[in-house]
């Protein structure tokens, strides 16, 4: 009924092997041990939990729950989400914990399934939620996949990479939770040399529901509006009314460590330019506040 009234049809759940894991008992562990698997097996990839008897439970209950695949499509991880009816009663969202399987910072969400759309069309589009993934490819947009960690990391890039990706954009709320996913986000994907852009939602609308929404038309039209990252950063900035000086200063600082990742000095520069006009500042005091980020703190490997 969650699913339904998400407008997720069946194709795409069996698409993306949609469960359940019932609540009470263990009945993944009594099947799986009834198969001949050893506990200690399923404990190795994190789907049953020991007691401190050294019995076993299973590690998810009372949830939907999400295969999580790599890029050949094998499952190696499962993501979990709680019933509305079930709120306060533990995390919305629970992942598999890390195995030698599962890697939040090497997998993305859906990519097995966006591969050849990615080859394709070069432009990858991630939003941040399982659900959000799911409609996209129910309304027809492929290209579409989420990461599972709070920032983007070189693993992912990789990823990324070999697809010939030359456009990635950003499906994320616009409020200020939104622009720190924007930013986490680009912490890995700068160093691609790729465009990013942001398609901002409107009205902290979801994802998932814009693409099941007359067809996924207003997804669409959101994709073919997005705004330059910085210029979508920049303007979170300018249009806060709580700033004091300080506030200012150290939101200026948070958008110039971004600006650090980028590898190509005359990128920075052009960066570095468009939040002086953004913010309304004199150039050589964004270039100088820049420089004296970059004394305090060692510049990132590469």
């Amino acid at each position: 009924e969650y699913l339904e009234g998400r407008g997720l049809t069946p194709a795409v759940c069996d698409a993306f092997g949609i469960g359940w894991a019932p609540d009470g008992g263990s009945p993944l562990l009594a099947s799986a041990t009834a198969a001949g698997v050893e506990p200690g097996q399923l404990q190795r990839v994190g789907l049953v939990k020991a007691r401190d008897d050294g019995s076993h439970y299973d590690f998810f209950y009372n949830r939907i729950v999400i295969p999580i695949r790599d890029d050949k499509g094998r499952t190696v991880g499962f993501g979990a989400r709680a019933l509305p009816r079930t709120r306060g009663k533990g995390p919305k969202y629970v992942n598999t914990p890390e195995t030698e399987l599962f890697h939040k910072g090497r997998l993305i969400y859906g990519y097995d399934l966006a591969l050849a759309s990615l080859r394709k069309e070069k432009r990858l589009v991630l939003v941040e939620g399982y659900t959000d993934v799911m409609g996209a490819h129910q309304a027809g947009y492929r290209g579409v996949c989420a990461v599972l960690c709070t920032a983007t990391t070189t693993e992912h890039a990789a990823l990324v990479r070999r697809t010939g990706v030359r456009r990635v954009t950003l499906v994320f709320d616009g409020d200020d939770a939104g622009a720190r996913a924007t930013r986490r986000a680009l912490e890995g994907l700068l160093p691609l040399g790729v465009e990013i852009d942001v398609a901002a939602p409107p009205d902290g609308q979801d994802p998932c529901d814009l693409c099941v929404r007359d067809g996924g038309a207003p997804f669409g039209e959101l994709l073919d509006a997005p705004v330059p990252w910085v210029d979508f950063l920049v303007g979170r900035i300018a249009g806060a009314e709580d700033l004091d000086e300080r506030g200012l200063s150290e939101a200026v600082d948070e958008l110039l460590e971004v600006v650090r990742v980028v590898r190509a000095p005359l990128h920075r520069a052009a960066l570095l330019k468009s939040i002086a006009g953004g913010l309304g500042f004199d150039a050589a005091d964004v270039r100088a506040q820049f420089e004296a980020l970059e004394a305090r703190r060692p510049r990132r490997a590469a």
